[in-house]
């Protein structure tokens, strides 16, 4: 499908560019850090200071200025005398203040101290401090690859099954994900992420010396807080999956046709003790939507369809136990059937039973089932969606 080949680009972009961003990061932190560990010092004299502004235009037509100190010195090697006007170790450019702050440091005719390649002296800079921009440029792709990472996720081909048959005569409608799964998965985003801003943050602050650059403490607290969201998500599943299992869900038939009733049974083990204060099940079809304005195409997603019931109200349960309930639903003879996987257009109909369960003082349970709905005498198997 082509839709499906542009997103494989899309995020195919969405790895490789933030990868050689932070690539570019690490290399500019390391080439930081060799400078300022191994350049040897030097006495220098100062011929000139000022401050340079760099001007560039964006592409909707605006213009943006950003700032540089500009001090040119001369300093001996060796009874050799060379002369630069490189400042930091590496060439950034950021606001007037800051600039101007680098440049009053340093008067014409006055000495101050040069750091110098000892493998090639005409190689030096003046101020030995760590900028915080380089781990930036580490940091910030991880923003693109959680995109990608969700993105690819959200393809993931899955299979939906045909209900199993039971000895009971029920039919078992497997789930779209299993709580265990979701745990799983927010775990490795937030040990990604995490670890990430540890090593790179940690490093900064082990090696810079006081007072720390006020951007990079700003983007260190940011970074880190965004984190503690997976992180959050991922202790929310792992206390759920001490609560309770998945759900299993089992229906009378093993084939859904519009316009038909279909009896669905639902048990919830449970782990501790606990109360279920609510549980509903409804049946859903979601509907997949494309929307253009100009040459702008936008994917969206809402629910077209949606019948809800309680089917359990304060319902009190001990470790062990199995809470047990029954509904029956009407496919709706005036909708959509689900739409097969080598359908190309838009929309796209997916239907599915979700049940929740609101649990007092810990994470509420929700379990999406997916079904394969056809109209009336269209024979169903499985599919892929």
């Amino acid at each position: 499908m082509l839709w499906k080949e542009i997103m494989r680009v899309f995020i195919a972009l969405f790895t490789l560019i933030p990868l050689i961003f932070m690539g570019v990061g690490l290399g500019g932190v390391w080439n930081q850090h060799w400078k300022i560990t191994h350049y040897l010092r030097a006495r220098a004299t100062v011929t000139s200071a000022e401050v340079q502004s760099h001007t560039s235009r964006s592409s909707n037509g605006g213009t943006s200025t950003s700032y540089s100190p500009e001090v040119k010195y001369t300093y001996e090697v060796s009874g050799r005398t060379f002369a630069s006007e490189k400042v930091l170790p590496l060439d950034i450019s950021a606001s007037r203040s800051w600039a101007e702050e680098i440049v009053g440091r340093y008067q014409p005719g006055k000495t101050a101290e040069a750091f110098f390649n000892p493998a090639d002296p005409a190689d030096a800079f003046l101020v030995r401090q760590y900028s915080f921009f380089p781990y930036f440029f580490v940091l910030f792709p991880l923003i693109f690859l959680a995109v990608a990472a969700g993105v690819g996720f959200g393809m993931r081909r899955r299979t939906i099954l045909p209900p199993v048959a039971q000895p009971d005569g029920w039919f078992e409608v497997r789930p779209l994900s299993s709580v265990a799964a979701r745990g799983q998965r927010w775990l490795i985003v937030a040990s990604v992420w995490l670890g990430v801003c540890a090593l790179v943050c940690g490093h900064y602050f082990v090696v810079a010396t006081r007072p720390y650059e006020m951007f990079g403490i700003v983007v260190s607290l940011v970074f880190g807080a965004i984190g503690c969201a997976p992180l959050g998500m991922a202790i929310y599943f792992m206390v759920l999956s001490r609560q309770v299992t998945d759900a299993r869900v089992f229906v009378n038939t093993p084939r859904f046709v519009l316009g038909e009733d279909v009896a669905v049974l639902v048990r919830q083990p449970v782990l501790a003790d606990l109360e279920v204060k609510e549980m509903t099940v409804s049946l859903v079809c979601r509907e997949t939507y494309e929307t253009r304005s100009g040459n702008k195409r936008s994917i969206g997603t809402r629910d077209c369809f949606r019948d809800s019931a309680v089917v359990m109200q304060n319902q009190r349960a001990h470790s062990r136990e199995t809470l047990s309930a029954t509904r029956e639903l009407r496919l709706p003879s005036n909708y959509q059937p689900s739409t097969w996987p080598g359908e190309k257009s838009y929309p796209r109909f997916d239907w599915l039973i979700e049940v929740k369960a609101d649990i007092p003082h810990g994470p509420d349970y929700l379990g999406k089932f997916p079904l394969v709905v056809v109209s009336p005498a269209i024979p169903t198997s499985g599919a892929t969606a």
